[in-house]
């Protein structure tokens, strides 16, 4: 079945994401989010970014993300950052913000651009990263950028540009910086290593295949998949490899999750690989009916992914066993942020969607937030799980 899904569905949805042009021919947007005790910070198809109540889904606060001239370019693939009182994301119309945090008021706002003449933005997918006070983003353009965060004497925030370097294809994953490195992916086939203090290169690794994924460090390794079909560990240090792994029957596209001594590896062939971090071997493998676009995440002693196949998988973490799934009957694209035992991600129909996680694994649907709705919170309806 998996098989099938891939040779049927997959050029379906490589189309909607890519076109024929190498660019998002449609934007969906398909946020992630992020939490903390009181709110889910998130975007929607609405073009703009909430603050939502994690209690009952309502919402807090909004902040638009533009005006109607770019409309049908409004929206956040990425995963906000939140640190210290302040949220970092990017817009797919080429901005990146920085929010205070609770109010949603703009800290500040960088517009990126295709080129020097400044008369076209480019395109943001993948999230910012932040270390220390650096603020790094890929675009569209193929660039990464690093920007130093200032205010002056009357608490007015700016960013200034600390260094760009220019890779040789779009940069639609998000940077991860390890001491003092930063490691970023290109649809050029390659992984790379920068000097977080210049944007020199340090070293670089090259595939067979373009590289959306944002990848994972742990103790020394870099990990990632391709559009070759292939999962990497490369040496952090140097760029060599340390192994590979080739059973997966189509792409790479969500970024992976190492936790303990395994690093867990989403593939749009429907299946999320769990490999022994060290060596790659195969330890389990768990089959959806649908491409696996985001990146899974750990619950209690579980893992929980969601798939294109409508559903949230939630399976053993020793064995990949099911232990238990609820079908909301739409993709399920994003990156799922983790709050307590409550999971929250975003939909292809443009919910935003709380789902409680007992600890037998069971999920009980919390809040269903419609954005194009007059009352956002779905109530009254027949709950999915």
């Amino acid at each position: 079945m998996t098989k099938k899904i891939s040779l049927i569905a997959l050029p379906l949805l490589l189309f909607a994401l890519v076109g024929c042009a190498g660019r998002i021919a449609t934007p969906e947007a398909w946020s992630g989010g992020v939490a903390d005790e009181e709110a889910l910070y998130i975007g929607t198809r609405e073009g703009d970014f909430r603050a939502l109540s994690i209690r009952d889904g309502s919402t807090l606060r909004r902040f638009e993300l533009g005006g109607e001239d770019n409309r049908d370019l409004l929206g956040v693939y990425g995963v906000p950052v939140l640190h210290d009182g302040s949220l970092y994301f990017g817009g797919y119309h080429g901005v990146l913000y920085s929010l205070t945090t609770p109010g949603l008021d703009t800290k500040w706002s960088e517009p990126l651009f295709k080129d020097e003449s400044k008369e076209e933005h480019t395109q943001i997918v993948g999230g910012p990263t932040l270390i220390g006070d650096v603020v790094l983003v890929g675009a569209d353009n193929g660039k990464v950028y690093a920007f130093d965060q200032e205010v002056d004497d009357q608490g007015r925030w700016s960013v200034s540009p600390r260094w760009t370097y220019q890779t040789g294809n779009k940069v639609w994953s998000s940077p991860i910086g390890i001491d003092g490195v930063v490691y970023v992916t290109s649809l050029d086939k390659n992984l790379y290593a920068l000097s977080l203090e210049d944007g020199s290169k340090l070293w670089q690794y090259s595939t067979n295949g373009a590289i959306a994924a944002t990848p994972a460090y742990d103790t020394g390794t870099v990990y990632f998949g391709s559009f070759d079909g292939v999962f990497y560990a490369v040496n952090a240090s140097d760029g060599t490899l340390r192994w590979k792994f080739n059973g997966a029957g189509s792409w790479y596209w969500g970024g992976p999750l190492v936790h303990g001594d395994t690093v867990y590896a989403p593939s749009l062939d429907g299946k999320l690989y769990a490999l022994d971090k060290r060596t790659g071997d195969l330890r389990w493998s768990l089959t959806t009916e649908g491409p696996i676009v985001g990146s899974p995440t750990v619950i209690f002693d579980m893992i929980a992914v969601g798939s294109d196949d409508g559903s949230l998988h939630i399976v053993r973490i020793s064995d990949g066993n099911p232990v238990d799934s609820c079908n909301m009957r739409t993709e399920i694209r994003s990156m799922l942020a983790v709050q307590e035992d409550v999971i929250f991600f975003s939909g292809k129909d443009k919910t935003i969607r709380a789902l409680r996680i007992k600890t037998n694994g069971n999920p009980d649907e919390e809040w269903v937030h419609k954005p194009d709705e007059d009352d956002p919170v779905l109530r009254g309806r027949v709950e999915d799980c």
